[in-house]
């Protein structure tokens, strides 16, 4: 984990200015602070299948006017509260299929 000089908490991933990402099979057994678990700035054409994370309340935050043709599909997602934070950008820049999400009550 790493505090930039602006204070913004990173966790785990950050991916800046990249296209054609894939993200397969990432799994994550230990998390501290509340800060996204993957966060994307001017992705595109990114693919993000078979992830697992512990229990964390945001899994993916994505800026950046570049930021698009992102696909969730295939993860487990049963101990995240929000999938996909967008900062920014339209929410259709990121298409979720076929994820195990958290069940509500």
């Amino acid at each position: 984990r790493q505090k930039p000089v602006n204070s913004v908490e990173i966790d785990a991933l950050v991916f800046d200015d990249l296209k054609d990402l894939v993200l397969d099979g990432f799994r994550t057994d230990t998390l501290a602070g509340s800060a996204p678990v993957v966060w994307f700035n001017n992705v595109a054409d990114a693919f993000v299948r078979g992830a697992r994370t512990v229990a964390t309340k945001t899994f993916l935050r994505v800026t950046g006017a570049q930021s698009s043709g992102i696909t969730l599909t295939g993860n487990d997602f049963t101990k995240v509260d929000t999938l996909v934070e967008t900062i920014d950008i339209p929410k259709s820049s990121v298409l979720e299929v076929n994820n195990a999400t958290k069940r509500t009550k």
